[in-house]
């Protein structure tokens, strides 16, 4: 599996830089839900479309700024002499000083707070075939939320696993839901990663395949 396939590399990607991240979103996740993919789409398009507007009225703001200032410079070069020592040491200072401490402050630090959340997961692992033989089973099982629809993926080292029983899955009313595979005989040993997800939250584990 190629590391722009990954999932963590996606969702780093709708954030950072939505276009790419929902191009590798719907070339590389197939099998996630097709509405749950336009949804994401069009979230993140807005966010990127809305942070290009953002930073185009920043820079439209400092030149305008930056003209102002020159501009009051020029006018109290050009004054007579006694006004010169009186006026620019008032009018001319306070501007320098309000227009740019106020604007960086103000958006960056709500950009950062999607991230976060993204990080945070409620699915905990409560069981794992943490190893297991070639032609034998595996099993995983999960605690979450309740009647919620939730994805495996199991990575091995010729890609993603496509055995019978790793469908996605509805969590029941007590937020339950396990996964039973058939590990092939032609499965390279090693340890290898499994990823659950409802769309919005992951969790990560690995298991072992022995000979």
């Amino acid at each position: 599996m190629k590391w722009y396939q990954k999932t963590w590399v996606i969702i780093l990607f709708l954030f950072f830089f939505a276009p790419v991240g929902i191009i590798l979103m719907w070339l590389c996740k197939k099998k996630w839900n097709k509405n749950l993919k336009i949804i994401l789409s069009a979230i993140f398009a807005i966010i990127f479309i809305i942070t290009l507007c953002s930073n185009g009225n920043d820079d439209q703001k400092t030149i305008e700024t930056k003209a102002s200032v020159q501009a009051t410079t020029l006018e109290s070069t050009l004054e007579p002499t006694p006004r010169v020592t009186v006026e620019p040491t008032s009018a001319p200072t306070p501007k320098p000083t309000t227009e740019p401490t106020l604007k960086p402050t103000s958006e960056p630090t709500q950009q950062p707070t999607p991230i976060v959340a993204a990080q945070t997961s409620n699915i905990n692992i409560t069981s794992i075939t943490e190893t297991v033989s070639q032609n034998a089973n595996a099993t995983i099982s999960i605690q979450a939320q309740s009647n919620t629809a939730y994805s495996i993926y199991v990575y091995y080292a010729s890609g993603a696993s496509t055995a019978k029983g790793l469908e996605s899955k509805v969590t029941d009313q007590d937020g339950k839901a396990s996964w039973t595979w058939k590990v092939g005989g032609n499965t390279t040993p090693g340890t290898y990663e499994i990823i659950i997800s409802d769309g919005n939250q992951t969790q990560k584990t690995y298991f072992t395949v022995v000979e």
